[in-house]
């Protein structure tokens, strides 16, 4: 026979104080200050003692809430891996949840329209939830399922840009501070790498930050009346070889990728044949993820704060679940440059 569970009294006794103040500090978020700091660590610590857990079911009964966000990103077929950097979100969404005693639920959706979503996913025809971040683009069909079945949503480097629960980068100026710190330094000519218009299987390019990057560098290009081409990178699983872009490179041309698995796809290129970049010609990217920033410290380019953002986010829906209908204001992250040794200053001779 299975020995009794410890209860809140034996708690309290180990605790030396009272049922309710053991409850408070059990059942409430770390951020709740009703209990001392001293009282609160006597009490998790007697807690752990007696082998006491809180029963997660009974508390959500008591408070209506399961203490439990959800993160919806995209599941595509054949590419299931092809965004790692999403991790860098994942992480920082956690830590943000974890501070207030909430856990994630990550949940991954392909955009099949016919398919509706509760047949899809529990979370979607249960009450699991208190609420969702979206961090992948989706179509505006499940977009709006999404909110009207889960109520507090916050949409995390989407599409969907609002003046409440939204947090993205602006992309057009991305590429604009790229082509921008390109010509401060000298340069006169920009190759622009990017990925092709549709994705490994056929279906358009539908991230915002495809076309607004790329926008941003064309505007400078102009407005400085400098040269400006466009080059599109296949991707790694395409038949299409990468093409030779050496032969087309002339000194004083600035390379500006899309995002920085194309600027180390470009460089992994060139050294396979025992090139690398000739002198008088840059390379920077649009998008360091935070671990490219750390690996390969000598790329400049403009970092993308996701694991910051992630935190942002999660404070964002936390608090719109804790002030029921009041939304946040969203959050647009302006981007800042990181110099380094890939785009050094040019100078004709």
């Amino acid at each position: 026979m299975s020995a009794k569970r410890p209860t809140l009294k034996q708690v309290a006794e180990a605790a030396g104080c009272s049922t309710a103040v053991v409850s408070t500090v059990l059942n409430a978020s770390k951020g709740n200050t009703i209990v001392s700091e001293a009282m609160r660590e006597r009490v998790e610590a007697a807690a752990l003692k007696v082998g006491y857990r809180v029963n997660a079911a009974a508390r959500m009964m008591r408070q209506n809430r399961t203490h439990q966000i959800g993160v919806l990103i995209k599941n595509t077929p054949g590419d299931q891996f092809g965004d790692m950097a999403i991790m860098e979100f994942l992480l920082g969404i956690n830590e943000g949840l974890m501070d207030q005693d909430y856990l994630m639920s990550l949940i991954r959706l392909d955009e099949n329209p016919e398919a509706p979503l509760n047949r899809r996913s529990r979370v979607f025809r249960e009450v699991l939830l208190d609420g969702m971040i979206v961090v992948s683009s989706f179509p505006y069909e499940i977009r709006q399922t999404v909110e009207d079945v889960m109520g507090q949503v916050v949409w995390l480097d989407t599409n969907h840009h609002e003046a409440t629960n939204c947090v993205y980068r602006d992309e057009v100026v991305t590429g604009a501070l790229a082509a921008r710190e390109a010509l401060r330094l000298g340069y006169t000519r920009i190759l622009y790498l990017s990925n092709p218009d549709h994705d490994e299987i056929g279906r358009p390019q539908t991230h915002y930050s495809h076309r607004d990057r790329f926008t941003g560098v064309s505007q400078i290009a102009a407005d400085q009346g400098i040269f400006l081409q466009r080059q599109i990178i296949p991707w790694s699983s395409s038949a299409t070889p990468m093409p030779d872009i050496l032969q087309t490179l002339q000194k004083g041309t600035a390379i500006i990728t899309y995002n920085s698995r194309l600027a180390q796809r470009l460089t992994a290129h060139l050294l396979a044949q025992g090139n690398t970049l000739p002198e008088g010609v840059g390379l920077a990217s649009c998008d360091l993820t935070q671990e490219q920033a750390a690996s390969w410290p000598s790329l400049a380019g403009i970092p993308f704060p996701r694991y910051e953002l992630g935190c942002q986010a999660a404070a964002m829906l936390l608090s719109t679940i804790s002030q029921s209908e009041i939304k946040a204001a969203s959050h647009l992250q302006q981007p800042t440059w990181q110099a380094a040794p890939s785009l050094p200053a040019f100078t004709s001779k």
